[in-house]
């Protein structure tokens, strides 16, 4: 026997209406508010899912434009691109982290909708609801023809007094007018106010449209009142204006929230009533223009190329003539690179009997249509000139255009080098570098531009030049070089700027960097004479570092006739000197600089000169040993020299 599944009512939620209540407690009010309760839990529940859908498409909008943005950079060659791509990628990263975290939270959402218990509210849902009533139309109910009339005879019997309404500012002088005349608190008052709100800013009466404006939300206003009422607009618009005079902010806010927005579709509705004007108006005069034919002139005349539309401004008929007999190439000018394939289409405006290409190569012609085409697949032809020509049924019978072709190549190559000259330039001396380059067509479109590092110093153009086969050009640069152009390179760059119809950017071609050496001669970094204090025993250095190029060589010489021979180097180092005059030379192939140090000797109380009495002081030394402290004024010089020395060895 088959056992039935009752889990699933397991998590029903009991009725509002079941629980006993205590005798003295309002039951029914108990039930509402239990249901009450109920309804906005599910509400906030509902409320937190919407969320985190919300948040959760927030967030993979968010990823979209992340990695859109890291696509770009990681298309893009900047440097600046490619600093910001470890960026961009970091965000993306960061913003799949937070889609992760946010569907999380909503499938943790779904499941707890799933483990909520059921009620009365979530057992059943209305699957459709219908109902018919029967009701009898009111025989009252007016056509549009009636309310037309209706209008129409309203309008013209109180016209002028709807527009004194209209232009009234004050609540205390609008409420005294409807009073006196009530008949006005009508659905018509209401629309003619509309229509002159309209008119008025078709005719460009901005403020006084403002004015009337306001007044028709006055109007509709004390309408709407009357409905909600129900009861006749003239029997409730004091209420309106006691309320409106009285009224708190919300309200107030409502009425010029109200105006405003009205004002808005009145400056609409003017605008699509001014641009229906200007086509009606527009659309007169095209009729009175057309002529038999069925065109307009002006039209055809806007379609006209800018030549022949000189011809008529200037009602040149020759002109005319001239122009229609030409025949415009398509594109009338052509640059195409030197062996590449072209195409290009001449085109009549007039029967023709024969049009066709006169060419070397591609030539051809019809009889039928009003354009032929010439085409190359690859174009070698140095002195290649299509011409395209035309037989015509009229006056002028036979015309010609010669195509502006470009054929262009660029260099072979660019070098660059000293011209009579060879090994490292000395400093103020002036060179010539050559820049030569080779086979490049056409040369009136080329630049040779020199560069001195990344800085451009010169350049040479060649547009006094007309052959249009290859040539070989050249240019020299003029330099006068100092010691900090030694180590810089120089460049030439040959730049074929052929115009907008040619490659952008123009084509280049850089020869290798010529590496400038340059020699000068040598500068004392301190070329100043030096006074020092030598102390016997002491080391001190000497120093005479100069720059040059070559590098310089040291020499060094001493007054003193017992020194002995000093090495070839640019700092002296030594505890044996002696006081005296000392000169350093640095000098190279381009010339030589000198500094002089003297020594001096630096003088000590108590200090004996050990080299010269080194046999006497030591017996001396020897017998003070022997002797206590303070026995011998000769011994006390030894003693205090002693706590000198252990001091400094401490």
């Amino acid at each position: 026997m088959s056992r039935i599944d009752y889990s699933v009512w397991d998590h029903i939620e009991v009725s509002d209406d079941e629980d006993d209540t205590h005798p003295n407690i309002d039951t029914p009010s108990l039930f509402r508010w239990r249901h009450q309760a109920r309804v906005d839990r599910m509400d906030d529940f509902k409320k937190k899912g919407a969320d985190l859908e919300k948040a959760l498409a927030e967030s993979k909008r968010k990823l979209a434009d992340a990695q859109k943005r890291t696509r770009e950079l990681a298309n893009s060659a900047t440097d600046d691109a490619k600093a910001e791509l470890s960026k961009a990628q970091a965000e993306e990263k960061k913003l799949k982290k937070e889609e992760r975290e946010c569907e999380k939270r909503l499938d943790e959402h779904m499941r707890e909708e799933k483990k909520m218990p059921w009620n009365v509210d979530t057992l059943s849902k209305e699957g459709f609801s219908k109902s018919v009533v029967n009701v009898k139309p009111d025989p009252s109910e007016e056509t549009e023809e009636e309310r037309e009339t209706k209008h129409k005879t309203f309008v013209e019997k109180y016209e002028k007094e709807i527009k004194h309404f209209g232009m009234l500012r004050r609540w205390d002088d609008s409420q005294k007018y409807l009073s006196d005349k009530p008949h006005l608190v009508c659905e018509e008052t209401a629309n003619y106010l509309v229509i002159m709100c309209i008119d008025l800013e078709v005719e460009e009466k901005h403020a006084l449209m403002e004015q009337v404006a306001h007044q028709t939300i006055v109007m509709q206003f004390i309408l709407e009142l009357s409905k909600s009422l129900k009861v006749d607009p003239r029997g409730c618009f004091r209420q309106f204006f006691a309320k409106i005079k009285t009224a708190d902010q919300q309200y107030q806010d409502a009425f010029n929230d109200e105006l405003d927005a009205f004002k808005e579709r009145v400056r609409g509705r003017a605008k699509i009533r001014i641009e229906k004007a200007m086509k009606e108006y527009e659309e007169e005069e095209r009729q009175k223009r057309i002529g038999p034919g069925g065109l307009d002139p002006v039209e055809v005349y806007e379609t006209l190329p800018a030549e022949m539309q000189k011809c008529f401004d200037d009602k040149d008929i020759q002109m005319l003539q001239d122009a229609i007999s030409k025949m415009d190439p398509t594109p009338s000018r052509v640059v195409v690179g030197f062996g590449e394939p072209v195409s290009v289409s001449c085109e009549a405006v007039r029967p023709v009997r024969v049009l066709g290409w006169e060419s070397a190569v591609g030539a051809a012609h019809t009889q039928q249509d009003l354009s032929v085409q010439w085409k190359v697949d690859s174009l070698i032809d140095w002195i290649e000139e299509p011409i395209c020509y035309g037989v015509f049924f009229t006056a002028p019978r036979q015309c010609e255009e010669k195509l502006n072709l470009i054929l262009y190549k660029t260099p072979d190559t660019v070098s660059i080098s000293p011209v009579n000259h060879t090994g490292p330039m000395v400093e103020g001396k002036e060179y010539q570098l050559l820049c030569e380059v080779q086979n490049v067509a056409p040369v009136q479109y080329l630049t040779l531009r020199w560069y001195r590092g990344d800085a451009e110093v010169y350049n040479h153009s060649f547009a006094d030049l007309t052959p249009s086969s290859p040539v070989q050009v050249s240019s020299v640069l003029v330099v006068t070089p100092t010691r900090a152009d030694n180590g810089v390179q120089y460049r030439c760059v040959a730049e074929l700027d052929l115009g907008p119809e040619g490659p952008q950017p123009p084509p280049t071609v850089t020869s290798e960097p010529l590496n400038a050496s340059v020699y000068y001669p040598p500068t004392l970094l301190s070329p100043e004479l030096e006074m020092l204090e030598l102390t016997v025993g002491a080391e001190i250095t000497l120093n005479c570092t100069a720059t040059g190029n070559p590098t310089p060589v040291y020499s060094w010489q001493s007054s003193h006739p017992m020194q002995e021979k000093m090495e070839d180097e640019a700092a002296l180092t030594s505890s044996s000197l002696l006081p005296g005059t000392y000169t350093c030379t640095a000098s190279n192939k381009l010339g030589k600089e000198s500094k002089q140090f003297i020594l001096k000797a630096k003088s000590k109380a108590n200090k004996y000169v050990e080299s010269i009495c080194e046999d006497v002081i030591k017996e001396m030394r020897r017998c003070c040993e022997s002797l206590a402290a303070g026995q011998s004024i000769c011994c006390s010089g030894f003693s205090r020299d002693q706590t000198s020395s252990e001091k400094i060895r401490v």
